[in-house]
């Protein structure tokens, strides 16, 4: 065992010793720092002290959603496809998943915290990764500017638009409906759009599914359910009414496919 896998072993064994002890866990995070890790084949840089997602890679070797990104894995691998991800954070779910896809494929990426950004920018280039696209802007209902309110708990992947945390920091970005950006980006087809936005999915791909055209409707659609209580509008019956089902759920996630 090398002597970084060591220190890596020793502080989650204090990590799980310190249960009920905030402080101290802080402290823990703090000590691991910025450090890579591998994944699935691919290396990433973790920042275990402000995002949930990055921490839980460090500590368990999967990230959250592992499950998901597998499945996903093996449906694209080797195909040439095109993946839309809105609320990208580091890029821990949808990288792994463009690590196998065909070369030719198109990946678009909104991020609009500039923190994480900058961290999905490092992730990309860490694995020379090719065809994404990064872009700063929130997805919404409108066009125009937003406030980006962010978690006071210490988790910059908890970003979310309009609604606020108490406490939190607060970031003014621009903000714009999905298909601006698809179209601005050209392109003709969508196979996977993936959405985790902190309960306002509904904004982002209710105004999609009734502007877009038939040839841009996504294939499958991957998002968060687990926050509905913000939904302004009922995401899953708008889905099935345009013709979408049910495929499978991956814990708090839901993925609806489209019928041929």
């Amino acid at each position: 065992m090398t002597e970084e896998n060591r220190q890596r072993q020793a502080l989650r064994t204090l990590w799980k010793k310190t249960r009920g002890q905030p402080q101290l866990r802080r402290l823990v995070k703090e000590a691991v720092g910025v450090t890579q890790v591998d994944y699935l084949g691919s290396k990433y840089e973790i920042h275990a002290v402000d995002n949930h997602t990055e921490f839980v890679l460090w500590l368990h070797d999967v990230p959250p959603e592992h499950e998901a990104t597998i499945w996903l894995r093996e449906a694209y691998a080797g195909k040439t496809a095109t993946i839309v991800d809105v609320g990208a954070n580091a890029g821990l779910f949808t990288l792994p998943i463009v690590a196998v896809m065909g070369a030719r494929s198109k990946i678009l990426m909104f991020e609009p915290n500039p923190r994480m950004r900058v961290r999905l920018a490092r992730n990309i280039a860490l694995n020379k990764f090719t065809g994404i696209s990064v872009d700063p802007s929130a997805i919404g209902d409108r066009e125009g500017t937003a406030v980006l309110n962010l978690s006071p708990a210490n988790n910059m992947g908890a970003g979310r638009v309009d609604v606020a945390y108490k406490g939190g920091e607060q970031i003014d970005v621009a903000i714009c409906p999905l298909l601006d950006r698809v179209r601005a980006a050209k392109l003709k087809e969508i196979d996977l759009l993936k959405v985790d936005i902190e309960g306002l999915e509904d904004r982002a791909i209710m105004p999609f599914l009734r502007d877009a055209p038939t040839t841009l409707l996504p294939k499958r659609v991957y998002f968060e359910d687990a926050h509905s209580e913000h939904w302004q509008e009922n995401l899953t019956e708008a889905l099935v009414e345009k013709g979408y089902a049910l495929l499978r759920r991956f814990g708090e996630n839901a993925l609806y496919e489209r019928a041929a």
